[in-house]
C-alpha cells in the first residue's frame, strides 16, 4: 500500500470531523466518550499541522450547525470547479510566476479536500491583493486580471461565507512558522487522533451511509467489528447426534439366512 501523504491525512482527517457532526453519528460514538470536546481536539490539531505546513486561518473551530454539510462541500466544489481552472490559465498567460505560487501545493480536488483547497485559494487570494510577498507589486495586477475574469469579491465572500458555515474562524496574532521537527510532531499528533476516532467509529457504526460520511469504506467497516467479535471467546457445540431416522421406518433388517441352513 502507498504511503499516506501528509496533505492526504488532513483530508481523511477533515473528513472524519466532518461526518461526526452528523447527530446519529454522534449518537453511535457518544458511549464511546465521544462529545464536542473531541471534535474541538481534532479541529486543533489539524490547525496545528496547517500552521506548519499550509497556509490555513489561524484559528478555526467547528460550526454550531450540525445539518447540511454535503450541501456546503458541494457548493465549495462548484466554486473549485469553476474559478480554479479559470485563475490558473488566466495567470499562466499574463502572470506566470504568480500563477504558480498562486496554486503550489493546491490540487483540484474532491468534498472534504475542497474546503481546505479553497480555504487556502482564498487566503492566497487575499495576499495577491494585497501585493504580499511573494508576489509583490504585481499581484495586484494579477487580482485585477481575475476580477475581469469573473471572480469579484463578492463572489469570494460567498466562498468564505461557505467556510464559515463549516467551520467558525476567527483571527489571532501571527504564529511562527514551525520547524521540520515542530510540524512532524503536529502531523503525528493529528494521525494518532484520527486512527483512533477511525478505529472507534469503524467497530460503533454500521450504517453503510454513515460510514461513508465518514470517509470509510463498509467493508472495512465489517471487518473491524468482526475481528472484536471473533475475539470474545466462544464454547464449542457438540457433535450432532447420528440419525436412526433409517432404521425407525425400515424396521430392523432380516437376518441373512446362510447357505445350507434348514
Amino acid at each position: 500500500m502507498a504511503r499516506l501523504t501528509t496533505l492526504q491525512k488532513v483530508e481523511r482527517t477533515v473528513k472524519l470531523l466532518l461526518g461526526m457532526r452528523i447527530p446519529r453519528v454522534a449518537q453511535q460514538l457518544a458511549p464511546y466518550g465521544f462529545g464536542r470536546a473531541t471534535l474541538e481536539d481534532g479541529w486543533a490539531r489539524v490547525v496545528a499541522l496547517g500552521l506548519a505546513s499550509v497556509e490555513l486561518p489561524r484559528s478555526a473551530r467547528p460550526a454550531a450547525a450540525e445539518t447540511g454539510t454535503a450541501a456546503l462541500l458541494s457548493q465549495l466544489d462548484a466554486f473549485e470547479n469553476t474559478w480554479f481552472p479559470i485563475a490558473r490559465r488566466s495567470l499562466e498567460s499574463r502572470h506566470p510566476q504568480i500563477a504558480e505560487r498562486l496554486f503550489q501545493n493546491i490540487p483540484q480536488s474532491r468534498g472534504a479536500g475542497s474546503a481546505l483547497t479553497v480555504m487556502l485559494f482564498l487566503e492566497r487570494l487575499a495576499a495577491l491583493e494585497r501585493g504580499e510577498a511573494p508576489y509583490g507589486a504585481d499581484g495586484r495586477g494579477a487580482r485585477r486580471l481575475l476580477r475581469e475574469r469573473g471572480l469579484s469579491k463578492k463572489k469570494e465572500n460567498a466562498a468564505r461565507d461557505l467556510l464559515a458555515r463549516l467551520r467558525d474562524v476567527e483571527s489571532a496574532p501571527a504564529a511562527p512558522a514551525l520547524d521540520p521537527e515542530q510540524e512532524e510532531h503536529a502531523a503525528e499528533a493529528m494521525w494518532t487522533w484520527y486512527l483512533e476516532w477511525s478505529a472507534i467509529a469503524r467497530v460503533a457504526i454500521d450504517n453503510r451511509t454513515l460510514l461513508k460520511a465518514l470517509g470509510f469504506t463498509p467493508r472495512g467497516a465489517r471487518s473491524a467489528k468482526q475481528a472484536l467479535e471473533s475475539a470474545a471467546p466462544t464454547v464449542p457445540e457438540p457433535p450432532p447426534a447420528r440419525s436412526s431416522s433409517r432404521s425407525r421406518t425400515l424396521g430392523a433388517r432380516p437376518r441373512r439366512r446362510t447357505r445350507g441352513a434348514r
